[in-house]
């Protein structure tokens, strides 16, 4: 049975999603606590390599997100083996978020995108 998953809502009135944000929302009997849908680093889907996506790759084959080997993901049979080509490291795999690259290119992110430290939207109410 699944117990966790993960949804997008879209809000088009800034104030609203800050109220949501805020206040969270009930859905089915349950509260949830909505965050703001921040930019994050873009990374290939096809070479685990940051800064392009998989339909701009230039290399041929792909690289599996789990052990770094030439093949697709889908095709992994070693799910159990970590590897991360970008860094050369068997300490995590290319999804893992807390690993030194991904938080350096998080960090790229922000900068680029200011609107990534805000937890609201920007409005005329003082608290956002």
């Amino acid at each position: 049975d699944q117990q966790v998953a993960y949804g997008l809502i879209t809000l088009t009135d800034p104030s609203t999603a800050n109220t949501a944000i805020r206040d969270g929302i009930t859905m089915r009997q349950l509260k949830l606590w909505p965050k703001k849908n921040r930019k994050e680093p873009i990374r290939c889907a096809k070479y685990q390599h940051y800064g392009h996506i998989a339909k701009e790759c230039i290399k041929n084959g792909d690289v599996c997100v789990n052990c770094s080997n030439n093949h697709r993901t889908s095709d992994c049979t070693t799910k159990d083996k970590q590897f991360y080509a970008s860094c050369k490291s068997n300490e995590h795999s290319s999804w893992d978020h807390n690993f030194p690259t991904y938080t350096k290119r998080c960090e790229e992110t922000n900068r680029r995108y200011p609107d990534n430290s805000m937890p609201y939207f920007p409005t005329n109410e003082d608290w956002t």
